[in-house]
């Protein structure tokens, strides 16, 4: 089984982007996490496959989380949803190793390519 988290702080982000993975991929078993900070003690719990993480969040932006989450957890496929597309935020990221980055607002190109991951 799939386990993917999926770091946002926006809940109806999370709904869209869970109920759409969900539909596409009905058994991973997703897991939503609203507030950035504490999304490592949820990896820290079990393992999972893939964290999708959004950049803009209160607390820590998504470079960095995606950055601890790549030090501590190597074999983590990560994906980068944003809406902001400069291409400084998409260097840092190809550069943490992600398999993609979804851009906001997703759509069901984005979620089809996540759910074949």
């Amino acid at each position: 089984m799939t386990k993917v988290l999926i770091v946002d702080d926006s809940k109806f982000s999370l709904l869209l982007l869970k109920e759409g993975l969900q539909k596409r991929q009905p058994e991973w078993h997703i897991t939503e996490c609203q507030d950035p900070t504490k999304a490592m003690g949820i990896l820290a719990q079990a393992p999972y496959q893939l964290a999708i993480v959004d950049f803009n969040m209160p607390g820590i932006n998504g470079i960095n989380l995606l950055r601890e989450m790549r030090q501590k957890h190597a074999d983590l496929k990560l994906i980068l949803c944003t809406a902001n597309v400069q291409e400084s935020i998409k260097h840092e990221a190809r550069a943490l190793g992600v398999v993609g980055i979804a851009y906001k607002p997703l759509n069901d190109e984005i979620l089809d390519r996540i759910a074949s991951l």
